[in-house]
Protein backbone atom coordinates (compact mmCIF):
# COMPACT_ATOMS: atom_id res chain seq x y z
CA UNK A 1 0.00 0.00 0.00
CA UNK A 2 1.33 3.44 -0.93
CA UNK A 3 0.46 6.54 1.10
CA UNK A 4 -0.73 9.38 -1.14
CA UNK A 5 -0.87 12.70 0.73
CA UNK A 6 -3.70 14.83 -0.64
CA UNK A 7 -4.17 18.46 0.34
CA UNK A 8 -7.50 18.23 2.10
CA UNK A 9 -10.72 16.31 2.03
CA UNK A 10 -12.04 17.54 -1.32
CA UNK A 11 -9.15 16.16 -3.42
CA UNK A 12 -9.15 12.97 -1.34
CA UNK A 13 -12.86 12.45 -1.96
CA UNK A 14 -12.45 13.14 -5.68
CA UNK A 15 -9.60 10.61 -5.81
CA UNK A 16 -11.79 7.77 -4.54
CA UNK A 17 -14.60 8.71 -6.96
CA UNK A 18 -12.15 8.81 -9.88
CA UNK A 19 -10.59 5.47 -8.97
CA UNK A 20 -7.16 7.04 -8.35
CA UNK A 21 -7.01 5.31 -4.95
CA UNK A 22 -8.50 2.05 -3.73
CA UNK A 23 -8.97 3.03 -0.10
CA UNK A 24 -8.97 6.21 1.95
CA UNK A 25 -9.08 7.28 5.55
CA UNK A 26 -10.98 10.53 5.84
CA UNK A 27 -13.61 12.36 7.80
CA UNK A 28 -17.20 12.15 6.69
CA UNK A 29 -18.92 14.75 4.58
CA UNK A 30 -22.37 15.20 3.13
CA UNK A 31 -21.02 14.43 -0.35
CA UNK A 32 -19.17 11.31 0.74
CA UNK A 33 -22.16 10.08 2.77
CA UNK A 34 -24.41 10.51 -0.27
CA UNK A 35 -22.13 8.22 -2.29
CA UNK A 36 -21.97 5.70 0.56
CA UNK A 37 -25.78 5.61 0.71
CA UNK A 38 -26.01 5.19 -3.08
CA UNK A 39 -23.51 2.32 -3.04
CA UNK A 40 -20.89 4.08 -5.20
CA UNK A 41 -18.46 4.00 -2.28
CA UNK A 42 -18.30 1.28 0.36
CA UNK A 43 -17.72 2.21 3.98
CA UNK A 44 -15.28 -0.30 5.44
CA UNK A 45 -15.27 0.94 9.02
CA UNK A 46 -15.39 3.83 11.43
CA UNK A 47 -12.41 4.98 13.49
CA UNK A 48 -14.34 5.31 16.74
CA UNK A 49 -13.66 2.81 19.52
CA UNK A 50 -17.17 1.37 19.16
CA UNK A 51 -20.29 1.55 16.98
CA UNK A 52 -21.21 4.98 15.62
CA UNK A 53 -24.68 6.43 15.07
CA UNK A 54 -23.16 8.21 12.07
CA UNK A 55 -22.74 4.86 10.30
CA UNK A 56 -25.13 2.30 11.78
CA UNK A 57 -23.93 -1.24 11.17
CA UNK A 58 -20.42 -0.21 10.12
CA UNK A 59 -17.56 -2.08 11.72
CA UNK A 60 -15.49 -0.25 14.29
CA UNK A 61 -11.77 -0.36 13.53
CA UNK A 62 -11.27 -0.28 17.29
CA UNK A 63 -13.04 -3.63 17.60
CA UNK A 64 -10.37 -5.23 15.39
CA UNK A 65 -7.35 -3.17 16.48
CA UNK A 66 -7.38 -3.00 20.26
CA UNK A 67 -7.03 0.57 21.50
CA UNK A 68 -7.47 2.18 18.06
CA UNK A 69 -9.49 5.36 18.20
CA UNK A 70 -9.14 8.40 15.97
CA UNK A 71 -12.15 10.65 16.25
CA UNK A 72 -12.73 14.07 14.78
CA UNK A 73 -14.15 16.62 17.17
CA UNK A 74 -15.21 20.23 16.97
CA UNK A 75 -14.91 22.62 19.88
CA UNK A 76 -16.35 26.05 20.40
CA UNK A 77 -13.74 28.29 21.98
CA UNK A 78 -13.87 31.77 23.50
CA UNK A 79 -11.10 34.29 24.10
CA UNK A 80 -8.96 33.85 27.20
CA UNK A 81 -10.37 35.85 30.07
CA UNK A 82 -14.02 35.37 29.10
CA UNK A 83 -15.96 35.55 32.39
CA UNK A 84 -17.00 32.12 33.74
CA UNK A 85 -20.68 33.14 33.88
CA UNK A 86 -20.61 33.99 30.16
CA UNK A 87 -18.95 30.65 29.36
CA UNK A 88 -21.57 28.83 31.44
CA UNK A 89 -24.41 30.63 29.67
CA UNK A 90 -22.98 29.87 26.21
CA UNK A 91 -22.34 26.24 27.17
CA UNK A 92 -25.89 25.80 28.49
CA UNK A 93 -27.37 27.30 25.32
CA UNK A 94 -25.23 25.04 23.15
CA UNK A 95 -26.28 22.00 25.19
CA UNK A 96 -29.93 22.93 24.74
CA UNK A 97 -29.57 23.29 20.98
CA UNK A 98 -27.58 20.05 20.57
CA UNK A 99 -30.24 18.16 22.54
CA UNK A 100 -32.92 19.07 19.98
CA UNK A 101 -33.79 15.99 17.88
CA UNK A 102 -33.99 17.98 14.64
CA UNK A 103 -30.50 19.40 15.24
CA UNK A 104 -29.03 15.99 16.16
CA UNK A 105 -30.64 14.46 13.06
CA UNK A 106 -29.32 17.23 10.82
CA UNK A 107 -25.79 16.73 12.14
CA UNK A 108 -26.09 12.95 11.68
CA UNK A 109 -27.15 13.49 8.05
CA UNK A 110 -23.83 15.31 7.57
CA UNK A 111 -21.92 12.47 9.23
CA UNK A 112 -21.41 14.21 12.56
CA UNK A 113 -22.48 12.97 15.98
CA UNK A 114 -23.23 16.15 17.91
CA UNK A 115 -22.42 15.83 21.61
CA UNK A 116 -22.36 18.59 24.17
CA UNK A 117 -19.69 18.70 26.85
CA UNK A 118 -18.42 21.13 29.44
CA UNK A 119 -15.46 23.49 29.07
CA UNK A 120 -13.56 21.28 31.53
CA UNK A 121 -14.29 18.16 29.45
CA UNK A 122 -13.07 19.87 26.25
CA UNK A 123 -9.93 21.04 28.04
CA UNK A 124 -9.30 17.48 29.27
CA UNK A 125 -9.84 16.06 25.76
CA UNK A 126 -7.33 18.47 24.25
CA UNK A 127 -4.81 17.82 27.03
CA UNK A 128 -5.20 14.05 26.59
CA UNK A 129 -4.70 14.16 22.81
CA UNK A 130 -1.56 16.31 22.77
CA UNK A 131 0.88 13.58 23.94
CA UNK A 132 -0.44 10.91 21.56
CA UNK A 133 -0.38 13.20 18.51
CA UNK A 134 3.02 14.58 19.54
CA UNK A 135 4.33 10.99 19.52
CA UNK A 136 2.92 10.34 16.02
CA UNK A 137 4.37 13.60 14.69
CA UNK A 138 7.81 12.94 16.16
CA UNK A 139 7.97 9.24 15.18
CA UNK A 140 6.89 9.99 11.61
CA UNK A 141 8.92 13.21 11.35
CA UNK A 142 5.81 15.08 10.18
CA UNK A 143 6.51 18.58 8.85
CA UNK A 144 4.02 21.33 8.05
CA UNK A 145 4.00 22.89 4.62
Amino acid sequence: MVHVPYRGQAPTTLAIFAGEVDILLTTTSDTLNEHIRSGKVKLLGVSSPGPSPVAPGAASIGSALKGYSVETWFGILAPAGTPPDVLAKLNAALGTVLAMPQIRDRFLSYGVEAKASTPAELHALIAAEIPSWRKVIEERNVKTE
